[in-house]
């Protein structure tokens, strides 16, 4: 994936970041903390390719515009992943923990010099996936941080971090980018995978909270495929022509995480629509003729009372649940909600 070096969304984080470099005062642990999508661990990887870069070691000769040369020592170590001064702690694979382990040799790395640089950077991501071990671990690092280093933890879930944790660290906050800005950069990305429709990409940012990252994810998927697919078994379990234990086999394949996330999007969508907003989550452009349909026959109350079933579902989200079981069970009482049967049009 062929992604900006900066993009465009991040430019007043990149300048903040590096007159920060440029004063000396950069913090020694930043969190960059925002909705998933958008883009936050790459622009922590950037700027760890950035600070690593020969050209950019003397703090007050860097402009704010440049990009790494790509030729220097450190350039290239970074592009071999081999670069002494720069460690990556991710879990094992996706939803999985980050365990203590890995933090206690973040410790063990710091306690060294840097080799090429003038600092050693660290990038923890998604911070939310330390244990609670890995995490206590982590705050004796952040109480007594040693010269010379940067530890830069990513986040999408900031409340799952320890508050002490958050405490230590600058804290750098990132919101979708406007819709106009969003369109253009996907627009831009996706002008060389045939058939995603200006339509399309409008819906897609309304499935990822305008997160253009992961709405470039998803048409790459074909996402949009499952989405119309969960949407069309959405009518039918309400209408009572599909039995929800073989529905969820469908939902099963889609996964359970965004499953719940778009049965949350349509729900609350309903719940608008039944509060007399004009817009669906003010995006005039983004209308689905299904929930116009299923919303007069249910009420609020209803609608609420399900959003806190699908809530602590998202709970379960990368646990050992049985995700079989729980759509099942989703499913099932989204059925039942329907006490009369909706008139087809």
């Amino acid at each position: 994936m062929n992604i900006d070096f900066i993009l465009p969304w991040h430019q007043p984080a990149w300048q903040h970041l590096v007159q920060r470099w440029q004063k000396g005062q950069l913090a020694h642990a930043l969190l960059l903390s925002g909705a998933a999508g958008l883009g936050k661990l790459h622009l922590a990887r950037n700027f760890a390719r950035w600070l690593l870069c020969s050209q950019n070691h003397n703090p007050a000769a860097v402009r704010d515009d440049s990009e790494p040369c790509g030729r220097c020592q450190g350039c290239l170590l970074m592009k071999a992943g081999s670069h002494p001064d720069f460690l990556e702690v991710l879990p094992e694979t996706d939803g999985k923990q980050i365990p203590i382990d890995s933090i206690r040799d973040v410790s063990s790395y710091l306690s060294l010099k840097s080799q090429f640089a003038p600092l050693q950077v660290v990038v923890i991501a998604p911070a939310e996936a330390m244990n609670k071990y890995a995490a206590n671990s982590l705050l004796k690092t952040l109480e007594e941080p040693t010269p010379g280093t940067l530890l830069i933890l990513v986040t999408s879930q900031l409340s799952r971090l320890l508050p002490t944790i958050r405490s230590r660290c600058q804290t750098m906050e990132f919101a979708p980018p406007e819709r106009s800005v969003a369109l253009r950069w996907l627009a831009a990305h996706l002008k060389n995978i045939a058939g995603v429709s200006e339509a399309d990409m409008a819906r897609l940012l309304v499935l990822t909270g305008d997160a253009p990252l992961a709405a470039l994810e998803y048409a790459q998927q074909n996402a949009l495929k499952s989405y119309d697919q969960l949407l069309a078994s959405l009518e039918k379990l309400a209408r009572n022509q599909a039995d929800p234990v073989t529905e969820a086999k469908l939902w099963e394949s889609v996964g359970l995480s965004e499953s719940v996330k778009w049965m949350y999007l349509w729900i609350t969508a309903m719940i608008r629509l039944k509060s007399g907003m004009g817009e669906v989550d003010n995006q005039s452009e983004w209308r689905e003729p299904v929930l116009e349909r299923l919303a007069p026959g249910l009420d609020n109350r209803s609608l609420f009372q399900y959003l806190d079933q699908l809530t602590g579902s998202a709970r379960l989200v990368n646990s050992q649940v049985n995700i079989q079981l729980t759509l099942e069970d989703l499913l099932i009482n989204w059925q039942k909600l329907h006490r009369r049967t909706i008139k087809s049009d």
